[in-house]
Protein backbone atom coordinates (compact mmCIF):
# COMPACT_ATOMS: atom_id res chain seq x y z
CA UNK A 1 0.00 0.00 0.00
CA UNK A 2 1.37 3.41 -1.02
CA UNK A 3 2.24 5.77 1.85
CA UNK A 4 0.24 8.98 2.15
CA UNK A 5 1.77 12.37 3.00
CA UNK A 6 0.19 15.74 3.71
CA UNK A 7 2.24 18.90 3.12
CA UNK A 8 1.73 21.92 5.37
CA UNK A 9 3.68 25.15 4.76
CA UNK A 10 3.46 28.94 4.78
CA UNK A 11 3.09 30.98 1.62
CA UNK A 12 6.23 33.03 2.30
CA UNK A 13 6.78 33.88 -1.35
CA UNK A 14 6.04 32.65 -4.84
CA UNK A 15 9.54 31.17 -4.96
CA UNK A 16 8.89 29.23 -1.72
CA UNK A 17 5.55 27.99 -3.05
CA UNK A 18 7.32 26.79 -6.22
CA UNK A 19 9.95 24.91 -4.18
CA UNK A 20 7.20 23.20 -2.14
CA UNK A 21 5.40 22.25 -5.35
CA UNK A 22 8.62 20.71 -6.73
CA UNK A 23 9.11 18.72 -3.52
CA UNK A 24 5.54 17.40 -3.58
CA UNK A 25 5.86 16.53 -7.27
CA UNK A 26 9.02 14.49 -6.65
CA UNK A 27 7.31 12.55 -3.87
CA UNK A 28 4.16 11.96 -5.91
CA UNK A 29 6.17 10.71 -8.90
CA UNK A 30 8.16 8.40 -6.54
CA UNK A 31 5.02 6.59 -5.35
CA UNK A 32 4.01 8.69 -2.33
CA UNK A 33 0.34 9.72 -2.37
CA UNK A 34 0.94 13.42 -1.59
CA UNK A 35 -1.71 15.97 -0.60
CA UNK A 36 -0.90 19.64 -1.43
CA UNK A 37 -3.17 22.68 -1.39
CA UNK A 38 -1.93 23.78 -4.81
CA UNK A 39 -3.44 20.65 -6.31
CA UNK A 40 -6.72 21.01 -4.45
CA UNK A 41 -7.66 24.48 -5.71
CA UNK A 42 -9.92 23.08 -8.44
CA UNK A 43 -13.06 24.18 -6.61
CA UNK A 44 -14.26 26.19 -3.63
CA UNK A 45 -13.34 24.39 -0.38
CA UNK A 46 -13.52 24.71 3.36
CA UNK A 47 -9.73 24.69 3.73
CA UNK A 48 -9.83 24.07 7.48
CA UNK A 49 -11.87 20.88 7.03
CA UNK A 50 -9.69 19.87 4.09
CA UNK A 51 -6.51 20.28 6.16
CA UNK A 52 -7.84 18.42 9.21
CA UNK A 53 -8.97 15.48 7.10
CA UNK A 54 -5.68 15.40 5.20
CA UNK A 55 -3.47 15.55 8.29
CA UNK A 56 -5.40 13.03 10.38
CA UNK A 57 -5.63 10.44 7.59
CA UNK A 58 -2.05 10.76 6.30
CA UNK A 59 0.73 8.41 7.26
CA UNK A 60 3.08 11.40 7.53
CA UNK A 61 2.66 15.18 7.76
CA UNK A 62 5.51 17.04 6.06
CA UNK A 63 6.03 20.40 7.76
CA UNK A 64 8.01 22.60 5.36
CA UNK A 65 9.47 25.17 7.72
CA UNK A 66 10.20 28.81 6.96
CA UNK A 67 10.33 32.17 8.79
CA UNK A 68 6.60 32.67 8.25
CA UNK A 69 5.81 29.19 9.67
CA UNK A 70 7.77 29.35 12.94
CA UNK A 71 5.88 31.94 15.02
CA UNK A 72 2.32 31.01 14.02
CA UNK A 73 3.36 27.36 14.21
CA UNK A 74 3.98 27.85 17.93
CA UNK A 75 0.86 29.97 18.33
CA UNK A 76 2.85 33.19 18.69
CA UNK A 77 2.56 36.57 17.00
CA UNK A 78 -0.53 38.41 15.77
CA UNK A 79 -3.51 36.10 15.31
CA UNK A 80 -4.47 37.94 12.13
CA UNK A 81 -1.28 36.88 10.32
CA UNK A 82 -0.86 33.51 8.54
CA UNK A 83 -4.20 32.21 9.76
CA UNK A 84 -3.96 29.06 7.63
CA UNK A 85 -0.62 28.04 9.14
CA UNK A 86 -1.87 28.97 12.61
CA UNK A 87 -4.95 26.77 12.19
CA UNK A 88 -3.08 23.75 10.80
CA UNK A 89 -0.26 23.96 13.34
CA UNK A 90 -2.71 24.21 16.24
CA UNK A 91 -4.27 20.94 15.11
CA UNK A 92 -0.83 19.30 14.91
CA UNK A 93 0.12 20.54 18.38
CA UNK A 94 -3.11 19.12 19.79
CA UNK A 95 -2.60 15.76 18.06
CA UNK A 96 0.99 15.57 19.32
CA UNK A 97 -0.07 16.41 22.87
CA UNK A 98 -2.86 13.83 22.79
CA UNK A 99 -0.74 10.89 21.62
CA UNK A 100 2.96 11.65 21.50
CA UNK A 101 4.07 8.09 20.74
CA UNK A 102 1.87 8.04 17.63
CA UNK A 103 2.43 11.54 16.30
CA UNK A 104 6.10 12.23 17.02
CA UNK A 105 7.31 9.89 14.21
CA UNK A 106 4.53 11.09 11.85
CA UNK A 107 5.52 14.77 11.90
CA UNK A 108 8.49 15.37 9.57
CA UNK A 109 10.06 18.86 9.67
CA UNK A 110 11.69 19.59 6.29
CA UNK A 111 14.25 22.32 5.51
CA UNK A 112 14.32 23.25 1.83
CA UNK A 113 17.48 24.82 0.36
CA UNK A 114 18.28 28.13 2.03
CA UNK A 115 16.40 27.41 5.26
CA UNK A 116 17.90 26.78 8.71
CA UNK A 117 17.10 24.82 11.88
CA UNK A 118 16.16 28.06 13.67
CA UNK A 119 13.02 28.22 11.50
CA UNK A 120 11.59 24.97 12.96
CA UNK A 121 8.78 25.67 15.48
CA UNK A 122 9.56 24.73 19.07
CA UNK A 123 6.71 22.18 19.25
CA UNK A 124 8.60 20.11 16.64
CA UNK A 125 11.73 20.03 18.89
CA UNK A 126 14.32 21.44 16.48
CA UNK A 127 17.33 20.48 18.60
CA UNK A 128 16.43 17.13 20.17
CA UNK A 129 14.33 15.42 17.47
CA UNK A 130 15.08 14.58 13.85
CA UNK A 131 14.56 16.97 10.94
CA UNK A 132 15.25 16.49 7.24
CA UNK A 133 17.45 18.98 5.40
CA UNK A 134 16.99 18.99 1.62
CA UNK A 135 20.18 20.36 0.08
CA UNK A 136 18.68 20.29 -3.40
CA UNK A 137 15.18 19.50 -4.65
CA UNK A 138 16.04 16.35 -6.55
CA UNK A 139 15.77 12.59 -6.09
CA UNK A 140 19.18 12.59 -4.42
CA UNK A 141 18.36 15.62 -2.28
CA UNK A 142 15.17 14.11 -0.81
CA UNK A 143 16.58 10.60 -0.29
CA UNK A 144 16.66 10.70 3.55
CA UNK A 145 13.08 12.01 3.67
CA UNK A 146 11.93 9.47 1.09
CA UNK A 147 13.53 6.56 2.98
CA UNK A 148 11.63 7.46 6.14
CA UNK A 149 8.28 7.84 4.36
CA UNK A 150 8.65 4.55 2.48
CA UNK A 151 10.20 2.57 5.35
CA UNK A 152 13.50 1.91 3.59
CA UNK A 153 16.29 2.69 6.07
CA UNK A 154 19.78 3.30 4.73
CA UNK A 155 21.32 0.92 7.26
CA UNK A 156 19.65 -2.29 8.48
CA UNK A 157 20.55 -4.02 11.75
CA UNK A 158 22.34 -7.31 10.94
CA UNK A 159 21.00 -10.61 12.35
CA UNK A 160 22.08 -11.27 15.93
CA UNK A 161 24.78 -13.89 16.08
CA UNK A 162 25.53 -16.33 18.90
CA UNK A 163 27.34 -15.13 22.01
CA UNK A 164 31.02 -15.91 21.63
CA UNK A 165 32.88 -17.71 24.35
CA UNK A 166 36.10 -15.86 25.21
CA UNK A 167 39.04 -17.45 26.93
CA UNK A 168 40.06 -15.57 30.09
CA UNK A 169 43.57 -14.17 30.18
CA UNK A 170 45.68 -15.09 33.17
CA UNK A 171 46.90 -12.08 35.15
CA UNK A 172 49.50 -14.01 37.09
CA UNK A 173 51.70 -15.05 34.21
CA UNK A 174 50.58 -18.66 34.45
CA UNK A 175 48.67 -20.87 32.04
CA UNK A 176 45.22 -19.88 30.83
CA UNK A 177 42.30 -21.39 32.75
CA UNK A 178 39.94 -23.42 30.53
CA UNK A 179 36.28 -22.44 30.79
CA UNK A 180 35.18 -26.06 31.13
CA UNK A 181 36.82 -29.43 31.42
CA UNK A 182 35.58 -33.02 31.70
CA UNK A 183 35.60 -34.61 35.11
CA UNK A 184 38.33 -37.20 35.54
CA UNK A 185 36.50 -39.02 38.35
CA UNK A 186 33.03 -39.06 39.95
CA UNK A 187 32.20 -36.38 42.51
CA UNK A 188 30.89 -37.04 45.99
CA UNK A 189 27.41 -35.51 45.99
CA UNK A 190 25.10 -35.20 48.95
CA UNK A 191 21.68 -35.95 47.44
CA UNK A 192 18.37 -35.26 49.14
CA UNK A 193 17.22 -38.05 51.46
CA UNK A 194 15.44 -40.91 49.73
CA UNK A 195 11.74 -41.47 50.26
CA UNK A 196 11.48 -44.85 51.97
CA UNK A 197 7.91 -45.65 50.94
CA UNK A 198 6.68 -43.29 48.22
CA UNK A 199 2.91 -43.32 47.83
CA UNK A 200 0.74 -42.82 44.80
CA UNK A 201 0.36 -39.13 45.69
CA UNK A 202 4.00 -38.44 46.55
CA UNK A 203 5.07 -35.16 44.96
CA UNK A 204 7.97 -35.71 42.51
CA UNK A 205 10.80 -33.29 43.29
CA UNK A 206 13.40 -31.97 40.88
CA UNK A 207 16.69 -31.30 42.67
CA UNK A 208 19.81 -29.47 41.48
CA UNK A 209 23.24 -29.53 43.06
CA UNK A 210 26.23 -27.29 42.27
CA UNK A 211 29.33 -29.02 43.61
CA UNK A 212 32.79 -27.40 43.91
CA UNK A 213 35.50 -29.12 41.88
CA UNK A 214 39.13 -29.15 42.95
CA UNK A 215 38.46 -28.06 46.50
CA UNK A 216 36.67 -25.06 47.93
CA UNK A 217 36.95 -22.79 50.93
CA UNK A 218 34.96 -24.34 53.78
CA UNK A 219 32.31 -22.13 55.27
CA UNK A 220 32.88 -21.16 58.92
CA UNK A 221 30.26 -22.61 61.27
CA UNK A 222 29.47 -19.09 62.50
CA UNK A 223 28.47 -18.19 58.92
CA UNK A 224 25.78 -20.89 58.67
CA UNK A 225 23.14 -19.34 60.96
CA UNK A 226 22.95 -15.98 59.13
CA UNK A 227 23.26 -17.83 55.82
CA UNK A 228 20.02 -19.71 56.53
CA UNK A 229 18.13 -16.40 56.66
CA UNK A 230 19.80 -15.30 53.42
CA UNK A 231 18.68 -18.54 51.76
CA UNK A 232 15.07 -17.74 52.61
CA UNK A 233 15.41 -14.20 51.28
CA UNK A 234 17.09 -15.29 48.05
CA UNK A 235 14.46 -17.99 47.53
CA UNK A 236 11.70 -15.41 47.78
CA UNK A 237 13.52 -13.01 45.43
CA UNK A 238 13.91 -15.71 42.78
CA UNK A 239 10.35 -16.98 43.15
CA UNK A 240 11.26 -20.34 44.65
CA UNK A 241 9.17 -19.45 47.71
CA UNK A 242 5.91 -17.54 47.73
CA UNK A 243 5.81 -14.14 49.43
CA UNK A 244 3.56 -15.33 52.25
CA UNK A 245 4.68 -18.95 52.27
CA UNK A 246 5.71 -20.41 55.64
CA UNK A 247 9.32 -21.56 55.76
CA UNK A 248 11.52 -23.66 57.99
CA UNK A 249 14.82 -21.78 58.31
CA UNK A 250 17.61 -23.31 60.36
CA UNK A 251 21.22 -24.50 60.45
CA UNK A 252 23.52 -27.02 62.10
CA UNK A 253 27.28 -27.25 62.41
CA UNK A 254 27.45 -28.70 58.85
CA UNK A 255 24.75 -26.96 56.78
CA UNK A 256 22.13 -24.24 56.51
CA UNK A 257 18.70 -24.60 54.94
CA UNK A 258 15.36 -23.00 54.13
CA UNK A 259 12.38 -24.91 52.80
CA UNK A 260 8.66 -24.43 52.40
CA UNK A 261 6.28 -25.81 55.03
CA UNK A 262 2.91 -26.55 53.50
CA UNK A 263 0.65 -29.35 52.32
CA UNK A 264 3.18 -30.20 49.64
CA UNK A 265 5.59 -31.46 52.29
CA UNK A 266 8.86 -29.67 51.63
CA UNK A 267 8.32 -29.35 47.88
CA UNK A 268 10.79 -26.47 47.48
CA UNK A 269 13.94 -25.52 49.32
CA UNK A 270 17.60 -24.47 49.39
CA UNK A 271 20.45 -26.05 51.32
CA UNK A 272 24.13 -25.14 51.58
CA UNK A 273 26.79 -27.36 53.12
CA UNK A 274 30.06 -26.30 54.70
CA UNK A 275 31.86 -28.11 51.89
CA UNK A 276 30.49 -25.50 49.46
CA UNK A 277 27.87 -27.71 47.82
CA UNK A 278 24.74 -25.70 46.98
CA UNK A 279 21.43 -27.51 46.52
CA UNK A 280 17.93 -26.40 45.55
CA UNK A 281 14.75 -28.26 44.70
CA UNK A 282 11.16 -27.72 43.61
CA UNK A 283 8.23 -29.90 42.61
CA UNK A 284 7.24 -30.83 39.09
CA UNK A 285 3.87 -29.43 37.98
CA UNK A 286 0.92 -31.81 38.39
CA UNK A 287 -2.11 -32.71 36.31
CA UNK A 288 -4.73 -34.55 38.34
CA UNK A 289 -2.79 -37.28 40.19
CA UNK A 290 0.34 -37.30 38.00
CA UNK A 291 3.36 -35.04 37.62
CA UNK A 292 4.21 -33.89 34.12
CA UNK A 293 7.78 -33.97 32.87
CA UNK A 294 7.63 -31.22 30.21
CA UNK A 295 11.13 -30.79 28.71
CA UNK A 296 10.75 -27.04 28.04
CA UNK A 297 9.43 -26.42 31.55
CA UNK A 298 12.22 -28.49 33.08
CA UNK A 299 14.79 -26.28 31.32
CA UNK A 300 13.21 -23.17 32.84
CA UNK A 301 12.89 -24.82 36.26
CA UNK A 302 16.54 -25.94 36.27
CA UNK A 303 17.75 -22.53 35.09
CA UNK A 304 15.82 -20.80 37.89
CA UNK A 305 17.13 -23.20 40.54
CA UNK A 306 20.74 -22.77 39.37
CA UNK A 307 20.33 -18.97 39.17
CA UNK A 308 19.10 -18.96 42.76
CA UNK A 309 22.16 -20.93 43.86
CA UNK A 310 24.60 -18.76 41.90
CA UNK A 311 23.09 -15.60 43.40
CA UNK A 312 23.96 -16.69 46.94
CA UNK A 313 26.59 -14.62 48.73
CA UNK A 314 29.22 -17.31 49.12
CA UNK A 315 32.91 -17.75 48.28
CA UNK A 316 33.13 -18.68 44.59
CA UNK A 317 35.14 -21.84 43.86
CA UNK A 318 37.29 -22.05 40.76
CA UNK A 319 34.83 -24.47 39.14
CA UNK A 320 31.40 -25.97 39.73
CA UNK A 321 29.74 -29.13 38.42
CA UNK A 322 25.97 -29.51 38.11
CA UNK A 323 23.96 -32.63 39.03
CA UNK A 324 20.22 -33.24 38.73
CA UNK A 325 17.88 -35.70 40.41
CA UNK A 326 14.20 -36.62 40.30
CA UNK A 327 12.27 -38.64 42.87
CA UNK A 328 9.92 -40.41 43.18
CA UNK A 329 9.44 -41.46 39.56
CA UNK A 330 6.34 -43.66 39.51
CA UNK A 331 3.81 -40.80 39.27
CA UNK A 332 5.63 -38.96 36.47
CA UNK A 333 4.70 -38.93 32.77
CA UNK A 334 6.24 -37.18 29.76
CA UNK A 335 4.07 -34.35 28.45
CA UNK A 336 3.69 -36.00 25.03
CA UNK A 337 2.16 -39.02 26.79
CA UNK A 338 -0.39 -36.99 28.74
CA UNK A 339 -3.41 -39.10 29.49
CA UNK A 340 -1.52 -42.39 29.36
CA UNK A 341 -1.24 -44.26 32.64
CA UNK A 342 1.96 -46.07 33.65
CA UNK A 343 1.60 -49.80 33.27
CA UNK A 344 4.14 -50.65 35.92
CA UNK A 345 3.43 -50.85 39.62
CA UNK A 346 5.27 -48.47 41.97
CA UNK A 347 7.46 -51.33 43.20
CA UNK A 348 8.90 -51.93 39.71
CA UNK A 349 9.81 -48.33 39.05
CA UNK A 350 13.28 -47.04 39.90
CA UNK A 351 13.01 -45.07 43.16
CA UNK A 352 14.83 -42.11 41.65
CA UNK A 353 16.75 -40.75 38.67
CA UNK A 354 20.13 -39.16 39.18
CA UNK A 355 22.11 -37.34 36.49
CA UNK A 356 25.74 -37.22 37.55
CA UNK A 357 27.89 -34.28 36.38
CA UNK A 358 30.12 -34.77 33.35
CA UNK A 359 32.11 -31.54 33.34
CA UNK A 360 33.24 -28.68 35.53
CA UNK A 361 32.74 -25.06 34.51
CA UNK A 362 34.08 -21.79 35.85
CA UNK A 363 31.42 -19.83 37.72
CA UNK A 364 31.35 -17.00 35.18
CA UNK A 365 31.13 -19.44 32.27
CA UNK A 366 28.27 -21.25 34.01
CA UNK A 367 26.43 -17.92 34.40
CA UNK A 368 26.91 -17.04 30.73
CA UNK A 369 25.84 -20.45 29.44
CA UNK A 370 23.16 -21.17 32.04
CA UNK A 371 20.40 -21.87 29.51
CA UNK A 372 22.59 -24.22 27.48
CA UNK A 373 23.62 -26.10 30.64
CA UNK A 374 19.97 -26.39 31.72
CA UNK A 375 18.98 -27.65 28.27
CA UNK A 376 21.67 -30.34 28.37
CA UNK A 377 20.73 -31.47 31.89
CA UNK A 378 17.02 -31.58 30.98
CA UNK A 379 17.76 -33.61 27.84
CA UNK A 380 19.80 -36.11 29.87
CA UNK A 381 17.05 -36.37 32.50
CA UNK A 382 14.32 -36.98 29.91
CA UNK A 383 16.49 -39.56 28.14
CA UNK A 384 17.13 -41.37 31.43
CA UNK A 385 13.41 -41.30 32.26
CA UNK A 386 12.47 -42.83 28.90
CA UNK A 387 15.15 -45.48 29.29
CA UNK A 388 14.25 -46.46 32.87
CA UNK A 389 10.43 -46.49 32.75
CA UNK A 390 9.63 -47.76 29.27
Amino acid sequence: MRPRAFVTYAHDSEEHKADVLDLATLLQQAGVDTELDQWAADRRRDWSTWAIEGMTTADYVIVVVSPDYKAPGDGLGPTTVNRGVRSEASVLRDLLHGDRDLWLPKLLPVLLPGHEVEEIPYFLQPNVADHYKVEEISERGIEDLYRVITGQPRLVRPPRGPVRTLTPVSTGGGAEVPLSEPLSEPLAIEWRRDRRSPTRTSRPILEVHLVPVGGAERLPVRRLAPLATELAQQGRINGLFGIGESLTVDSSDMKAWAFAVNDRKNSSGILVRRTGQRSAWSALPRRYDQAILIPEDVVEQLANLMTTLLDLDMPAPSRLAAAVGLQPVHTVIISSLFGARPTRTPDTFPPRLRIEPEEALTVEHLRRTLTEVAEELAARLVAAFRREVR
